[in-house]
């Protein structure tokens, strides 16, 4: 039975506890006040369904239903209870739901990450096979290449050169995906990195009319982290926010210091990104940019992560996208 299915079904007996639980109690009006406890305590059975199958909104969104429900046959009853014990119910119906529903969401949510760790984790021992046989491939093309002088038709090896450093860039980021290699920890200071990458990187963003400006944190941000992938997720940032602009526009790479960690901002002003897309960006192979591979943005989100830090993104169409790396401090003994 597929997905959709289980879904429909749990749906029908949802509906169906609801809609009998709710004649039972009103086909009791005018019974006594045991007789609507009973009802009462049944009508707990729909609203932890709900928070337990679908999560904390529908779980809510049940308990107030059945809250309505409960409370309109009481006061259609003669001998209804008093407004402030039924306030109290309904309080007790929405309190439920919302617990059950944030622990039903919560534990769907580490079941998830559990899941989709798995499957990075098989993923990154492909590609990295896959890329050392790209870039073995890559190579023996390149030396073919040269002791042939070239193509027989001249005026087509510069595109030859640049399809060949195309997937040779790619055979990089997948190779980058799959490291498992002791990173080589030292401190340093998040600005002077930065600082070290923007001298290179101003140079390209001129020749293409982009202002590339830098904001930091005055205060300095010393971080124990290895500088190298640092330095290599930044580029790669760098090199999707140069990609998404236009000359004239601007990127604005910002430093803050925060209590335990640091974060760095790459915000560019391109033509921004769907908001259904935004989270999919760091999946492996998914990508919105015409020609790209989508493998450099989820070695970022695994970089970080091996170095205890962690890259959110969040955009809007027409205005541009701002990716946020979080890195740790290293704090003072």
């Amino acid at each position: 039975m597929n997905k959709i299915a289980k879904h429909g079904i749990k749906m029908y007996v949802l509906i169906f506890s609801i809609v009998a639980i709710a004649g039972l109690h009103f086909s009791g009006l005018h019974g006594s006040l045991g007789l609507h406890g009973v009802h009462r305590e049944l009508f707990f059975i729909p609203i932890l369904l709900a928070a337990f199958w679908f999560g904390l909104k529908s779980g809510v969104v049940t308990a107030i239903i059945v809250s309505a429900l409960f409370i309109l046959g009481m006061v259609a009853d003669s001998a209804h209870m008093p407004a402030a014990l039924m306030i109290s119910q309904v309080a007790v119906f929405i309190f439920s739901a919302a617990l059950l529903g944030w622990l039903s969401d919560n534990q769907r949510k580490k079941t998830q990450e559990l899941i989709n760790a798995e499957k990075l984790a098989t993923l990154g021992e492909t590609v990295g096979v896959i890329s050392w046989e790209v870039k073995d491939n890559i190579d023996a093309l390149k030396r073919l290449f040269n002791k042939s002088d070239g193509l027989a038709k001249a005026e087509l090896n510069k595109d030859f050169r640049a399809e060949l450093d195309t997937i040779d860039s790619l055979s990089r980021s997948m190779t980058q995906y799959a490291a498992k290699e002791t990173l080589n920890l030292s401190t340093i200071d998040i600005n002077d990195a930065v600082l070290e990458l923007v001298k290179l990187y101003k140079i390209h963003y001129r020749e293409k009319g982009i202002n590339l400006e830098v904001r930091k944190d005055l205060s300095g941000c010393p971080t124990k982290v290895s500088k190298n992938s640092v330095l290599w997720v930044l580029s790669k940032l760098l090199d999707n926010a140069k990609d998404a602009s236009k000359a004239g526009a601007s990127v604005f790479i910002t430093t803050r210091r925060h209590g335990d960690h640091c974060t760095l901002d790459v915000e560019d002003q391109g033509s921004g990104i769907a908001e259904e897309h935004v989270n999919k960006l760091f999946t492996p192979f998914f990508t919105t940019k015409e020609g790209g591979t989508g493998i450099s943005l989820a070695a970022c989100k695994k970089t970080l992560k091996e170095l205890g830090g962690d890259i959110t993104a969040r955009s809007v169409v027409g205005k541009g996208s701002v990716f946020t790396v979080t890195i740790p401090r290293e704090m003072e003994k």
